[in-house]
């Protein structure tokens, strides 16, 4: 039913050691990333913190410009509620903020933006809402970009979110958002600002940001070709009722370990899977998430997610970014019908409540959904 066999197998490969590997055959199910765990990147984030003047709190850019169509997803935060309303400028970015139970609208967007990022660059975005109230966003780059502006920062989120920026410079005067007739210039940043020498506005440009989400969901996926294997160089395609699809490729099989690169080419992501297979199925060991124009585990842009023995039978993993820095901790265990039950327990702002997830696979038809599943695309996040 699921991949990681936590309880049984976890205590199996601690007492046992490898000596009881069995030799790779056609398991039932085949190693994959957890059902339970999302994950997206941005090249380029950019966000202001809007006065009082509009009933706005935040405003939010996230640039994908690595295919052929950029794709644009701009968020106004409601000051009173809090809701988050996505405005993009494709379908399946609208099907993705859907999916994470946001408001989201499909736009026209216009984005302007210099040659390079550099210090006093000017940015545009123009759109108009589903209220026909024309949006304006100028947002004015006010320094270098550097990895003191990295970081990571709380999200008002209904799931748990770790959204994570590698390198980051402050919004500079002028940047400001105008709604309708009504304009909001960004305010000094005086919490850090240093005048003369350094100063900041409320807003910032974010490069190379990851975000992974922890999502329940149930997915029912169909095995293509029924006879796929876990040996080195195999491939094979899992989809799902809904056009979900994910290809994997093994890497290396070596003492009952498996690397498997899996891609999902719409959003432009991949993650490396590496699994132990035990007597009683895979144990997961490790998955590294990134860009996948530069594969995972190659490249600095990555989340990597080490997952190591827990008490009765639990999985701990510790996500570190890029090569050392770690940001987060948690726990992952089965739940009595086979599916997983993730927790964070680091950083201190982190939900408490677990979150569940399951999947299926199969070698024929792929099991169909329920009504109350619905329809959901390649990939997801929470915003």
């Amino acid at each position: 039913m699921k991949t990681l066999h936590i309880a049984v197998a976890l205590l199996t490969l601690v007492t046992a050691g490898h000596a009881q590997t069995p030799a790779p055959t056609a398991p039932a199910s085949l190693p994959t990333e957890p059902t339970g765990i999302t994950y997206r990147y941005f090249p380029r984030q950019f966000v202001q913190w809007v006065g009082p003047e509009l009933p706005y709190s935040m405003i939010e850019l996230d640039v994908d410009d690595r295919g052929v169509k950029p794709t644009y997803d701009a968020v106004l935060t409601d000051r009173a509620t809090g809701k988050r309303v996505h405005y993009v400028n494709q379908q399946l970015e609208l099907e993705i903020d859907r999916f994470a139970g946001a408001e989201a609208h499909l736009v026209p967007m216009q984005f302007d933006e210099p040659a390079e990022a550099a210090k006093g660059a000017t940015y545009l975005l123009r759109f108009v809402t589903e209220t026909n109230t024309p949006v304006s966003w100028q947002f004015v780059q006010g320094s270098d970009v550097t990895g003191q502006g990295g970081g990571m920062n709380p999200l008002a989120t209904p799931n748990p979110v770790l959204l994570y920026r590698e390198q980051a410079a402050v919004a500079g005067e002028g940047t400001a958002l105008k709604v309708g007739a009504i304009t909001s210039t960004a305010d000094m940043w005086k919490e850090i600002s240093q005048p003369p020498y350094f100063v900041a506005y409320h807003g910032a440009l974010s490069q190379d940001v990851h975000t992974l989400a922890f999502v329940p969901q149930t997915i029912a996926w169909k095995i293509d070709p029924a006879a796929a294997a876990v040996a080195p160089a195999a491939d094979w395609t899992l989809t799902s009722p809904d056009g979900r699809a994910l290809t994997a490729h093994v890497d290396s099989l070596t003492d009952g370990v498996a690397i498997l690169h899996e891609i999902h080419p719409a959003i432009g992501t991949s993650v490396t899977v590496q699994a132990r297979q035990t007597p009683t199925g895979w144990v997961l060991e490790r998955l590294v998430y990134g860009p996948s124009a530069t594969k995972a585990g190659k490249s600095e842009h990555t989340l990597t997610l080490n997952f190591t023995a827990g008490d009765a039978g639990a999985l701990k993993f510790d996500v570190v970014a890029g090569r050392k820095k770690n940001i987060a901790s948690g726990d992952v265990t089965m739940t009595a019908e086979g599916g997983e039950s993730w927790t964070l327990t680091q950083p201190a702002w982190a939900h408490r409540e677990p979150v569940i997830a399951s999947e299926s696979q199969s070698r024929g038809q792929a099991a169909p959904q329920s009504a109350s599943q619905g329809a959901t695309p390649v990939a997801t996040t929470a915003h």
